[in-house]
């Protein structure tokens, strides 16, 4: 069976859309003010004891109770961008017409059950967290000399998702 390829477009439009609803304009992106404003819990959790450990977080709707959980042994850049892959899952409509759903972020890409809403969340997220205007603005004013990790400060996000964003855009 062939999976579906990504759909980046919705995933980048949703981003930005989060992004002017918030009226956000300038980096860090307050991830948990915003889906704690859309309802959802955050919460912390030991996933040693699950089936699979590996997980860095998944969000689950029960009823009317919409909670991302995150692992606490995990970076607060890892949780960050966990919350938003999490929250990527629910805007990309990848919970739509389930009474329970468990979406999870593997660490494990060998692991992951569907590559390809895994593909989207990560998009999302990425998107959401280091939005190009924000990213070009930031090297714009710095004349392009500012490193990985002073970018990742500023953005509040793994060193390695902010190089991974870089090369992704050409920046």
């Amino acid at each position: 069976m062939e999976q579906q390829q990504p759909d980046y477009e919705k995933a980048w439009r949703m981003a930005l859309s989060v992004l002017d609803t918030y009226e956000i304009n300038t980096p860090p992106v307050p991830i948990i003010d915003i889906v704690k404003k859309e309802g959802f819990s955050v919460m912390e959790a030991d996933f040693s004891d699950l089936p699979n450990p590996n997980l860095s977080g998944f969000v689950v709707k029960n009823e009317d109770k919409k909670t991302i959980y995150v692992n606490r042994e995990e970076s607060f850049q890892r949780k960050r961008f966990t919350v938003a892959h999490e929250f990527g899952h629910w805007l990309l409509g990848h919970t739509d017409g389930e009474e329970y759903v468990q979406l999870c972020r593997n660490r494990s890409k060998v692991e992951r059950t569907n590559e390809t809403i895994e593909r989207e969340a990560n998009f999302f997220a990425a998107n959401l967290l280091i939005p190009r205007k924000f990213l070009c603005a930031v090297l714009d004013a710095r004349l392009g000399m500012i490193d990985n990790i002073k970018l990742a400060e500023l953005f509040s996000v793994s060193i390695q998702a902010m190089q991974a964003r870089r090369e992704f855009l050409g920046l």
